[in-house]
């Protein structure tokens, strides 16, 4: 089974550099599609999740201020997120925070089997993703999707914005 590079969450995004920074002999094991897919439902299962169109209209954050104070939320979460909604018949939702229902700690969105749909949704992230000075960052499942993102000096860093993304996750989907 082909293994999935991207991975997403802060501490993930730390392994991340971190194996980008020492041979792949050190590295941790990339997760695995299966992997993505069985996080991606433990932390619902755990934290809850709400509709992210309903999460935002209630006044939850997710990145808000992360990045030199800038409202990310509204200038770049919240466009994706109704795009994703009114392009495709997706419902993204927000991974809640227990302490805190007003604060998300993920962005998922579940996979469309038709390739046609998965390919607008990849379509609409790389386009969103082409409009943002850094980095959305985005982990492919079998049956699910996440995203966050990264600023544009830790993916230069990091060499993130050089990695074609959506290809390895068309090939994987494919099952090529």
């Amino acid at each position: 089974m082909k293994k999935f590079m991207i991975s997403s969450g802060f501490l993930l995004c730390l392994g991340l550099v971190f194996w980008l920074q020492h041979s792949p002999q050190e590295a941790p094991p990339i997760p695995t599609m299966d992997d993505i897919d069985r996080k991606i439902v433990e932390l619902q299962v755990k934290f809850g999740a709400k509709p992210a169109h309903d999460f935002f209209a209630d006044d939850g954050i997710f990145m808000n201020g992360a990045f030199q104070g800038q409202n990310l939320d509204e200038r770049v979460i919240q466009p994706l997120v109704e795009r994703i909604r009114s392009e495709t018949e997706l419902v993204p939702l927000a991974v809640l925070f227990p302490e805190n229902p007003k604060r998300a700690g993920a962005m998922v969105v579940p996979l469309p089997q038709a390739k046609a749909e998965l390919h607008a949704l990849q379509t609409i992230f790389i386009e969103s993703d082409h409009a943002f000075d850094g980095v959305i960052l985005r982990a492919y499942g079998n049956h699910w999707m996440q995203f966050e993102l990264m600023d544009a000096a830790t993916a230069q860093a990091s060499e993130i914005e050089n990695w074609d993304i959506e290809e390895i996750a068309t090939d994987q989907t494919s099952g090529s």
